[in-house]
């Protein structure tokens, strides 16, 4: 699928997860038979795409995720990272998993299990990233596969590890990994009140309708993504 946006790995797996919940939440079962084809063959090519990573030629780490692909603006950008990309798969599954047993589906079996692999791969992936960090105070994940954080963290690359992995269930809320992760930004100044990183964005809307003496921000809570304004701020 793709959208008027840049053409990221993710875009298919965006798409397929607003639909889905849209659909659930609506009840809607004459908008689900129009779309549901759409929607399955939309899972069929995530499954075709991560599962070319199964093969020899990919590190063990990292088998059964999205191969490099563009995952930002930037079309020279080719990257693993799973925290985005395959974050959003994950999430896509889930809820078109959700919406296909609501309509007692048949292929709602189906879908539940590459939902388990695909989430279970995820699973292995972070286990592998914080081995022997397991007992620390704090823990840091990073966002792209074979690439270590920054220190501090820097807002593309590791903000959005963590909020994108506890939003997908890979890091469970209520967990000693949770802490840790909160622990990492807070230490860094990095969490305050809840919030998490703030930066101030540059993009064309913003440039265009910015409001003087206001700085638009972008910050984390509990691994959702909020926007605001925020006056009288850098």
């Amino acid at each position: 699928m793709h959208g008027r946006a840049a053409d990221w790995a993710a875009n298919t797996g965006t798409i397929v997860w607003g639909l889905s919940k849209h659909l659930r939440v609506r009840q809607d079962a004459e908008r689900f038979a129009y779309y549901r084809q759409m929607l399955l063959d939309a899972h069929a090519w995530i499954e075709r795409t991560r599962r070319r990573t199964l093969t020899e030629e990919y590190p063990e780490v990292g088998k059964g995720l999205f191969p490099a692909m563009v995952a930002n603006d930037n079309s020279r950008d080719i990257s693993r990272v799973w925290v985005m990309t395959d974050a959003w798969n994950v999430m896509a599954y889930e809820e078109l998993t959700h919406l296909l047993e609501l309509f007692d589906d048949p292929e709602k079996g189906r879908v539940r299990q590459s939902y388990e692999e695909y989430k279970g791969a995820m699973e292995s992936v972070l286990a592998e990233v914080i081995r022997n960090s397991e007992s620390d105070d704090e823990l840091a994940i990073p966002s792209i596969l074979g690439v270590a954080p920054t220190n501090p963290p820097n807002y593309w690359v590791d903000f959005h590890a963590a909020p994108r992995l506890i939003r997908s269930k890979v890091i469970e809320p209520k967990s000693t990994m949770f802490e840790q992760v909160e622990a990492y930004m807070r230490n860094r100044g990095r969490m305050q009140n809840g919030l998490v990183g703030s930066m101030r964005t540059r993009s064309r809307l913003n440039n265009e309708h910015r409001i003087p003496g206001r700085s638009y921000v972008v910050p984390f809570y509990r691994g959702f993504h909020l926007v605001r304004c925020v006056a009288g701020t850098r």
